[in-house]
Order: structure tokens, then sequence, then C-alpha cells
């Protein structure tokens, strides 16, 4: 199987000059642990300065009054409830703690619990299921968008959402509570919990549990501040507005109320609340996110940010190299070129390392051959020789450019010599023996950014259960790349898809390793505004496909899917909530793949 690597690898080493300019990012994984959650590229750092860090409060949409959201922030993640109803008008709940992503959103999962503690009955542990994944961008401090994204397949749906004012009349009052806004709970009531702000001297406070019959619901308060730790209101409760995916319904308040609920909360963020009938809940804040991982240093003038550090840049301060797959189209026909080489990721700047040798495009496609699983290990190599050269790095014993380049070639062509797969083992120990320690990962702890973990020394993405098209690769579900093989339709006597002026379009594309698919996105090469996207099927038999699609002028991708696609059939997909006079399509990703 190894040989084959030869075929389709091109290995880069950049090793470039920094002069007052930031370094290389590590290269990294998809951002979220969640197999299929809808999340937006990452983007360029520019564009990442553009998402804000919310503030901790209570968040709505002023045209869908009736249901709100509890967000609160701690180090790089937020725990969010969304109160709402279910279809049939019946109050309901869900719950989130998203984590902060490269790109500057927050993802995760949106669980909903049942079977849990009332208002006024004894302590029962809730069971939870996952109902939806969400992200959540905001272009401010208090205003921002959560696209939720079913588990079921259903349409993601899309909700702007800002600060919700409580104080009147001077909207966002300071609080003059002694004590912080957040969530409270008791820890030996897990499942259940109230979250409280105070603006001003004014407040608006929220109870989540369960109902008698173990469905979860939600009381709220409108409360004054007293003596600047009290707080007191009658328990409200709604029905009969919107539900978590449906279009706008007005709510309405029940009859009565279902008593007074009373908070005497410290500085010390300790406290009580008294529920009708005279239970008191001895209450704590919820500490969700006690490890936030660590920031990195702010530089002062002229200091950078280099390499985890902050460092006075000189001509000569080298970036750390980074590893990265190349598979280019070749001059004729329709097989691709791959080159062992280093320099830069384009035929005029690679030297090269091997022969040069050629892949057809079948081999690529076909998921029954080797070349998946092929692909998989390099991209494991390349993974893991990145983390390698990242921690001599982050250890300040940087080797020469040489001395890289000589182990790295050395060890790859040592494993594609004797098919033994010891590529990384073979650099670790060749670093490790020229003074580079840090080269093995029990020599350092790395301190890894969520949502990655340590794992044998090295900061990996949790392993998931493995689904099509992903591929079991040493124990750990990997993603079949996509490989970007970037053909040019028309040309290399691939067939045009879709009837268009070849000198005007131009198309990226995407060949799925380990799935019969291949998804490109066309724009046109001037640049103006227009293009199509084209998911092609190149299974023997019908298949389902699911996909998403991301415009240039978006920040967050769609979900759709074909119902069946024919063997051989090409479709255009269609992003209607994007628009479809925006600049081209971005990204086209492949979300599920289900022969028939």
């Amino acid at each position: 199987m190894w040989k084959l690597i030869c075929a389709v690898i091109c290995c880069v080493f950049i090793l470039a000059g920094c002069s007052g300019g930031g370094a290389n990012s590590d290269a990294a994984a998809p951002p979220v642990p969640l197999a299929v959650i809808a999340q937006a590229p990452r983007t360029a750092a520019a564009d990442v300065a553009s998402y804000a860090v919310p503030q901790t409060g209570w968040y709505w949409n002023p045209a869908e009054g009736g249901r709100g959201y509890a967000i609160e922030v701690q180090g790089n993640q937020i725990f969010l409830v969304a109160f709402m109803y279910e279809t049939n008008g019946v109050a309901t709940w869900y719950a989130s703690t998203l984590t902060q992503q490269a790109n500057g959103q927050y993802a995760g999962e949106l669980m909903r619990y049942a079977g849990g503690q009332t208002l006024g009955g004894a302590y029962k542990a809730p069971s939870s299921n996952r109902i939806a994944y969400v992200v959540a961008a905001f272009s401010s401090a208090g205003s921002g968008n959560l696209l939720i994204t079913p588990v079921n397949g259903d349409q993601p749906v899309s909700t702007a959402i800002q600060r919700f004012p409580i104080s009147t009349p001077n909207a966002f009052s300071t609080s003059a509570a002694g004590f912080q806004n957040g969530w409270y709970w008791n820890d030996a009531e897990g499942g259940r919990g109230y979250f409280v702000e105070v603006q001003g001297t004014q407040a608006f406070v929220a109870a989540f549990m369960y109902d008698s019959s173990g469905q979860p619901t939600w009381y709220v308060a409108n409360a004054t501040l007293n003596g600047g730790q009290q707080l007191s209101g009658p328990m409200l409760q709604y029905a009969g507005g919107q539900s978590l995916l449906s279009g706008y319904k007005t709510a309405s308040q029940k009859p009565g109320n279902s008593g007074n609920i009373s908070f005497s909360l410290n500085g010390g963020q300790g406290g009580s609340i008294v529920l009708p009938g005279g239970g008191v809940v001895a209450s704590k804040r919820f500490s969700f996110n006690p490890d936030p991982p660590a920031s990195p240093p702010s530089c002062s003038s002229p200091q950078v940010y280099i390499n985890g550090a902050c460092t006075t840049p000189t001509a000569s301060a080298e970036v750390r190299p980074v590893l990265m797959l190349l598979v280019s189209p070749s001059p004729v026909g329709t097989t691709y070129q791959a080159e062992l080489c280093w320099g830069g990721a384009s035929d005029d700047n690679c030297d090269l390392l091997g022969n040069s040798v050629f892949v057809s495009i079948d081999d690529l496609r076909d998921p029954n051959e080797d070349m998946p699983a092929t692909l998989a290990y390099v991209k494991q190599v390349e993974d893991e020789l990145n983390a390698m050269l990242s921690r001599i790095w982050s250890a300040k014993t940087i080797p020469s450019r040489s001395t890289v380049l000589s182990i790295l070639s050395q060890a790859i062509e040592q494993d594609l010599a004797d098919e033994g797969l010891t590529a990384v083992p073979t650099a670790t120990k060749a670093f490790v023996d020229a003074g580079y320690p840090a080269a093995n990962p029990s020599t350092v702890v790395p301190v890894c950014n969520a949502p990655q973990v340590l794992s044998d020394g090295v900061c990996k993405n949790p392993a998931v259960v493995c689904t099509s098209p992903k591929i079991l690769q040493n124990g750990e579900c990997v993603t079949p790349l996509p490989l970007k093989v970037d053909p040019i339709y028309g040309y290399m006597e691939i067939p045009t898809p879709v009837s268009h002026a070849s000198q005007d379009y131009i198309c990226k594309s995407w060949q799925v390793i380990g799935a019969p698919i291949k998804l490109s996105s066309c724009g046109l090469k001037a640049g103006s505004k227009g293009g199509y996207s084209v998911v092609e099927n190149d299974n023997s038999g019908p298949a389902d496909v699911c996909y998403r699609i991301t415009y240039k002028d978006r920040s967050t991708p769609e979900k759709l899917c074909f119902i069946t696609m024919a063997s051989g059939e090409v479709k255009q997909p269609a992003c209607y909530s994007c628009g479809t006079t925006g600049p081209g399509v971005n990204l086209v990703e492949l979300d599920s793949f289900k022969p028939k």
C-alpha cells in the first residue's frame, strides 16, 4: 500500500522569513468535534476579528416575542438555554454548551432534557437527547445570529438575536446587585437551573425544570432588587408560542401565577432560592468552564506573536515549516500528477525529492481500491509531522532548514522503501538524536485549544463514530480529505457538466476519497458576481446525497439534500437563503452519501 503514496503525496516544506508580520498558524483539523455540524469555514484573520465575544445576559428577537435565550460566557465557552414552545404550544427549553472555534464563532450540540425534577418535587436525574447542532456568530457584544441545524435532516433555521432590555427608562443600566448575572444551580440537583440578569435595580429571572409528566418547562419572573442582594417576583408561565423550527406565533400568558420565587444571593456567588410553597434551594454559581485554554500573549510593538511567544522580528526569524498534500492535474488526459517536493505549492516553485508519478481519476474515485486507505495514512502522517514541528518550534529549539528537510525527506523515503508505515517514528528519533527532544510527544505537555483534547501527548480532535464517507484509520475516524484536485471543467477531457462559456467560468473541484462524489464550485474568472455549484454522482447506482454550500458573502453554510441522484447524474445545488446574486460559490462540502 505504501508504494502508492508516492502517487498521491506532495510534501511541501514552507520555511518563510518574517519581519514585522505574524507567523504561520498551526494547520488545523475541522474545528468542532461534531461529525455533521453546520459551521462556516475558517476565515482569514481580518474576518475572524469581526466576530465579537457576547455579553452575558438575556437575548431575543424583537420580532419573535415570547421566546428567548439565556447566555453566559466563561472563557472560550458559552452556556445557552433557549426557552420556547413545542409544536403543540406547550412550553419547552433546550440547552447547549458552545465552544469558540478557530474562526471566532461558537459551536455545540443543542440538547433536550426530560424526566427531571419538578418545581416542588424531589430530585430526579433527567435524561438528554440531542436535537440539533447550533452555531452562534456575534457581530457585536450585544447582537448576533444562531444557526440551528436539526439532526433529523430538516432544513437549518437562522435567527438574529440581540440583548433584551430590562431596565427602564434607561435600557441596559449597570447592575446595582452585589452578585453576578448568569447561571445559578444546586450541584446536587443537576438538570434544573436558574438564570438571573439585573439591569439597574430591575431583574428578569427564569427557572428551568420539568412538569409532572417529566417534560421540560420553564417559569419567568420580573423582579426588583432590594438591598443589593434580594430579588422576588411572581412566577409566570406562557403557552402557544413559536417552536424551535417554525415561523412566528404569538404566545399567551397562562392565567394567574405559580407563586413567588425569591433569591438571596451574595458577592461570594452563593445564597439561597425560595420556591413557591417554601422549598429552599441552596444555590451557587454554575461553573461550566473552570479551565479555559490559555490565550496567546498580547504583544506590544515592535514585538509580534511568533511560534507561541512575543518576539522582536528580525530578517532571519524563521516560521516553522508546514507540510501540505498536493495533487495537480497532469498536462494531458484524465490523470493527476503527484510529486514529492519542497519549496512551494506550485509547479514553478517545487524542488523534486523523487520522480513524478501519475494516478488516474478512477483510482481517486474508487472506494474499493487501496487509494482511500493510503490517502488516509498520508493525511495522518502529514498531521502528525505538523504536530511534531509545532512542538519543536514551541520549545524554542529550532533546527535549520537543511536539517528539517533532510530528516523529513529521509523518513519518508525510508517508509516508501520498506513499506513499514514508519515515517513518523523515524522522523521523531532523528530529531531527538539531533538534539530536538520536543519531537517526542512524551517530553512535552502541549496546551490544547478547544475542542481538541490531549491524546498521546498531541492535541487531537476527539474520536467520533465513523459514518460514511469517513474511514476508520488506526482507531480513529478519518474524514476522507476531501482531496482538492483543482481540475478545470471542459479541459483535460473532463466533461463540462453544465453548459457555459468555458472561457468565462472556472471550476474548482474536490474529489471525495472513499465516496464516489465530486463537488465543484464555479465562478467567473473576472471576479464578477455570479457563479454556480455542481454535485456529480459517480456511483454505479443511485444514491441519496446531502451537501453543505456556502456563498462568498455569507459566513454560515446551508445544508440541503437531493432525495436521489441517478448514477452518473450531475446536479446544480441551490442555496435559496444564501441568494443567487452573491459573488459566487465559496465552498461545497459533502454532508452524507447513502447508496440506494
